[in-house]
């Protein structure tokens, strides 16, 4: 993942847990970047290589605690609503079966909106050779929101 633009490189926030389970919003490593980047192909392969070995720990961590991370981000942002008065829900426009399941059953218990906004037909509303969402599945996702929450 080049995380470089014609600007300079960019620091991406992420959320991780610390040792008591707690939700730290982080910025991500300064990437390194060497000289003749921008003339070889090789030289961002090699910082590509350097920072994936040298965030591979922690991103272990973070890919192992994924689904704590996301219910802990989750209600943070619910929290947050409800402290100014909002509505917060959580729309699910794309995930594997189980994750919908999982999120769907789990976080109404909480008391937060979920609304499933799933395509059945997700895969085949795709631009070809990329994967991104076409013009269509984004009217589909636009008209499954507009339906399932009220809007005032």
């Amino acid at each position: 993942f080049d995380n470089s633009t014609k600007r300079g490189s960019v620091q991406l926030p992420y959320v991780s847990l610390d040792s008591q389970q707690n939700l730290l919003h982080l910025k991500s490593n300064k990437p390194m970047i060497l000289p003749l980047r921008d003339k070889l192909a090789i030289v961002a392969y090699l910082e590509d290589l350097y920072m994936k070995f040298r965030d591979k720990n922690h991103e272990k961590f973070r890919i192992d605690n994924k689904t704590v991370i996301t219910e802990r981000l989750i209600q943070q942002m619910h929290n947050l609503s409800k402290l100014y008065g909002a509505e917060f829900y959580v729309v699910i426009l794309d995930a594997l079966p189980e994750s919908k399941l999982h999120y769907t059953t789990g976080l109404p218990n909480q008391g937060i909106n979920v609304v499933d906004c799933t395509d059945p037909d997700n895969m085949k509303l795709r631009v070809l050779g990329e994967g991104h969402p076409n013009a269509q599945l984004h009217t589909n996702w636009a008209d499954c929101i507009n339906q399932k929450i009220n809007f005032k």
